[in-house]
Formats: C-alpha cells, structure tokens, sequence
C-alpha cells in the first residue's frame, strides 16, 4: 500500500500555520498602508524596500482603492 493513500493526518497540517499567519499578516499590513495613506504612500513603501518601479506598480496594486 503506497503511503500517498493513507489519509494525511490532521496534526500534519500544523506546522504551516504559523507560516501563513506571518504572510497573512504581511499582506494584511500593506494593504493597510494602501487604504490609510493612498497609492502614493504605498509607493514610497515600495521603493523603500527597492521594489522597481515603485510608481507604476503601487498605482497598478491599487487600483481599486482610486
């Protein structure tokens, strides 16, 4: 019997919480920027942490907050 068809066990699932809790809140705390401080701000951000195009892509990521 293969062990890809045994059922996966609900404690091996455990580990990548505390994984997608850090990128969630990484995801939660830039859009957080978007909304409080607008797209430019946003941008600022951006090329801060050395994104190219800081400009063009913080009004193309936020797009639906104009």
């Amino acid at each position: 019997m293969s062990v890809h068809l045994l059922p996966r066990l609900v404690i091996d699932r455990w580990p990548l919480i505390p994984l997608r809790l850090i990128v969630g809140y990484g995801f939660m705390e830039h859009r957080f920027t978007k909304l409080a401080k607008g797209p430019d701000a946003f941008a600022n951000v951006l090329q801060a942490i050395g994104v190219p195009g800081p400009h063009f892509t913080g009004r193309l990521s936020s797009r639906d907050t104009l």
